[in-house]
């Protein structure tokens, strides 16, 4: 949801600061990029336990996709990261903003 609406703000500026706006694309790229990683090592985890059937324990579920939601985890992180980051970036047009209006 937050990447969502920092896209959406990004397209609603046009005369936004260049530095905010190179940050700001950096970091939907990261986060992009972060999402596919950690949607798609728990769709490939997920896929293959249809051979085990899912009526199995959960521990045993859970066991057997420890890896993907490992590297679902960093992945997390990473959309965490460029949230922050499209966050961060706001700040160089309300400065520009602030600047304009004295």
């Amino acid at each position: 949801g937050g990447m969502v609406w920092a896209l959406m703000a990004h397209l609603s500026l046009p005369n936004a600061n260049v530095k905010g706006k190179k940050i700001r694309i950096r970091g939907m790229i990261i986060s992009l990029i972060s999402f596919i990683i950690m949607t798609q090592s728990v769709i490939r985890a997920v896929k293959d336990l249809e051979k085990f059937g899912l009526e199995g324990e959960t521990l045993f579920t859970l066991n057997s996709i420890q890896p993907a939601i490992n590297v679902a985890a960093y992945a997390e992180y990473g959309l965490f990261i460029g949230l922050i980051m499209a966050l961060y970036s706001f700040e160089f047009d309300i400065k520009n903003k602030i600047l304009e209006s004295k």
